[in-house]
């Protein structure tokens, strides 16, 4: 008695697949958002790595600037701050590309477990007559 149970939830499950693959477009848009949402994060407002890279280089301009200044005076003390202040800038800045390199690393191999999964959707049967688990 419960093979023929079963049996009547897997023909339902079917069914439901089924139902949803006959509207392929849409499901495909579905899962689509729904791996970007979970696969890539917002980026929340970080700045560029081109905007990064002009930021360390007029940081390093003004270091080189200052530096100067403080050699023509002969004071380097004077300066200590304002050098410790720019070099810890620049460290965090290209902590910052780093892991922005990082995370367009990540995107990619999101983009590209995506688009995966929309050529197998696209290229898959829109009707399933028997359970295959690497299909579902």
């Amino acid at each position: 008695m419960w093979l023929f149970a079963f049996i009547g939830k897997g023909a339902q499950i079917l069914n439901a697949i089924n139902s949803a693959m006959s509207q392929k477009e849409v499901l495909i848009g579905q899962i689509t958002s729904a791996m970007r949402t979970e696969l890539i994060p917002l980026p929340g407002g970080t700045m560029s790595l081109a905007d990064i890279d002009r930021r360390i280089e007029a940081l390093n301009q003004k270091f080189q600037r200052l530096f100067a200044k403080s050699r023509d005076s002969g004071g380097y003390m004077q300066y200590a701050d304002t050098f410790k202040r720019i070099t810890n800038d620049m460290v965090g800045l290209k902590e910052k590309r780093a892991a922005l390199l990082e995370q367009q690393n990540s995107d990619s191999a999101a983009n590209r477990r995506i688009q995966d999964a929309v050529n197998i959707l696209e290229n898959g049967s829109a009707t399933i007559t028997e359970w295959d688990e690497s299909i579902v």
